[in-house]
């Protein structure tokens, strides 16, 4: 578990992004949002390493949202995309 301390540092390199950003405002952040979306924000040439983490094809709800178990060619072509 995160201090209060740990969790102010790591919440200040969280970012989103909603328009066309510079290096600066994406080296050294964890974007969290959907990673289709803030990907055409992103500088061009600016990635070294992208972790994404995919819904996995698992019915289950993670706070509000729910994800629904599709099939599998369904799910092929959304990680295809």
């Amino acid at each position: 578990m995160l201090s209060d301390e740990e969790a102010q540092v790591y919440k200040l390199r969280l970012a989103q992004l909603h328009s066309p950003a510079t290096l600066v405002e994406v080296q050294d952040k964890t974007i969290r949002q959907d990673m289709l979306h803030a990907l055409r924000h992103f500088p061009a040439n600016s990635v070294d390493l992208l972790f994404a983490d995919p819904p996995y094809n698992l019915s289950k709800t993670f706070h509000e949202r729910r994800f629904q178990e599709t099939s599998l060619a369904e799910y092929e072509e959304w990680l295809d995309s």
